[in-house]
């Protein structure tokens, strides 16, 4: 498990909504703790971002690439008539780390 220093953004988001903070790779996967909407904490995490990320030239231990999650009935709300669609979801984020020397 080696430290890292990352950020994940949503490619089709037009927020500047951004994940970003220490977190840990391991096994290829990138652990990140978050906070629910509740207050409480959680671990999310990107799978295959070892493989998916490269270094970035010039740059010492920094790598960076885009990954695909696939997310399988999210329920949708529909505003007119108050109903809700289980729909598949893909969403391709940009991530980039840095491993942090201790």
């Amino acid at each position: 498990m080696k430290k890292v220093v990352f950020s994940i953004t949503n490619v089709r988001s037009k927020s500047d909504k951004k994940l970003s903070g220490f977190g840990y790779l391991t096994e290829g996967n990138l652990l990140c703790p978050c906070i629910s909407k509740n207050n409480k904490p959680y671990i999310r995490i990107f799978e295959d971002v070892e493989k998916a990320c490269h270094a970035v030239a010039n740059k010492q231990d920094e790598f960076k690439g885009y990954i695909t999650m696939y997310f399988t009935e999210v329920p949708v709300y529909r505003e007119k008539d108050g109903s809700y669609d289980m729909l598949d979801l893909e969403v391709e984020y940009q991530v980039w780390y840095k491993f942090v020397k201790e």
